[in-house]
């Protein structure tokens, strides 16, 4: 009998979450209809109209707000806005960060002593190059801009 009342409290306490409303920001392009759904807790990079760039976890506050880091901003205020998935900036921005400062780093050591012929400018400029992609690791996840008939709205799901 003790089972049985275990049970039953358990499956009552678990369904509760079935019943909560979760709130999303919706994203769609007005002409192709292309659409996207950022939910709650996903890190996003939001700018504003006046300027100002917000980075970091997305809670809906309202209809009209929401809430990244310690930030209100308002959705009719978003000119652009981008997923900003942490895996994305560690995985790639610091591993290309470190092969290319070790490869840059190596080749001038080989340059410097002489070694290996010119093994040493090949290393530091394939180096170089690596260290530049970092900066196109951004263009990886897409921008959404309002400008471009993005249109940004808060949604609830049920």
């Amino acid at each position: 009998m003790k089972n049985l009342i275990i049970i039953v409290l358990i499956v009552l306490c678990s369904n509760f979450s079935l019943f909560a409303q979760e709130q999303v920001l919706f994203v769609q392009h007005i002409q192709k209809g292309k659409e996207k759904i950022i939910k709650e807790h996903k890190r996003i990079k939001v700018k504003t109209i006046s300027g100002d760039k917000f980075k970091g976890k997305l809670k809906v506050i309202n209809e009209s707000h929401i809430l990244i880091k310690n930030d209100t901003v308002a959705v009719a205020d978003i000119i652009e806005i981008r997923r900003d998935p942490i895996l994305t900036n560690l995985l790639f921005k610091g591993m290309l960060i470190y092969l290319g400062s070790s490869l840059v780093i190596t080749g001038l050591i080989f340059d410097a002593f002489g070694a290996l012929g010119s093994t040493g400018v090949i290393l530091a400029s394939i180096g170089a190059g690596t260290l530049g992609t970092v900066f196109l690791t951004p263009l990886i996840v897409p921008l959404r801009k309002t400008e471009n008939n993005w249109q940004i709205k808060v949604l609830r799901l049920n």
